[in-house]
């Protein structure tokens, strides 16, 4: 077998440290990406639940948390012009709906209750994957004790379409610089 001359060695060697340190940083930044765009969208949400408490705390001492009108046309109104969130929805503590809006009218809202009872922790929400949507759970609170809880819910695929062109456009430099280093 013929012996491999040094600067073949060499050239292995570095390339194979290069391809390996590119990988971890494509992979740190990729996940990096990830974090903060899903940790964006729960301030997001989390910013939007809260008002919308504000607006029914506000309420509560003069009309029952079902007493609402024009609730649902006013969750609309906070959801439509928002492209990150694809429904919200008010329900009582007995987990009955009594006010929503969904941009897709066969999402099922029935799915999304699993979540309320954690939502009454020490952070007071809870932001979950349910199904392909981020779900936000925040509780109503009256006299200290939750009446009802607000949903709000974006898709999941806005993050991983994302991801995945970071994923694309990273294997694209990574196999430009590659190829480079070879010549």
């Amino acid at each position: 077998m013929k012996k491999l001359s040094i600067s073949w060695k060499l050239s292995v060697i570095t390339i194979s440290a290069f391809t390996l340190g590119f990988l971890i940083i494509a992979l740190f930044n990729i996940w990096d990406l990830r974090m903060a765009k899903k940790k964006g969208l729960e301030e997001e949400a989390l910013v939007m639940s809260r008002h919308l408490r504000g607006v029914i705390d506000n309420n509560l001492s003069d009309l029952p948390l079902d007493g609402f009108s024009g609730m649902s046309s006013y969750l609309q109104s906070l959801v439509d012009p928002n492209p990150h969130f694809s429904y919200c929805f008010i329900s009582d503590k007995d987990k009955n709906i009594l006010y929503q809006y969904k941009k897709d009218e066969t999402l099922n809202l029935a799915s999304f209750f699993d979540n309320e009872q954690l939502s009454t922790d020490e952070k007071g929400y809870e932001f979950v994957p349910v199904g392909t949507f981020y779900d936000m759970v925040i509780p109503i609170l009256w006299e200290s004790k939750a009446i009802g809880y607000i949903h709000i819910g974006g898709p999941r695929e806005l993050i991983d379409s994302l991801v995945h062109k970071a994923v694309i456009s990273n294997v694209i430099v990574g196999i430009l610089v590659f190829t480079a280093s070879l010549v």
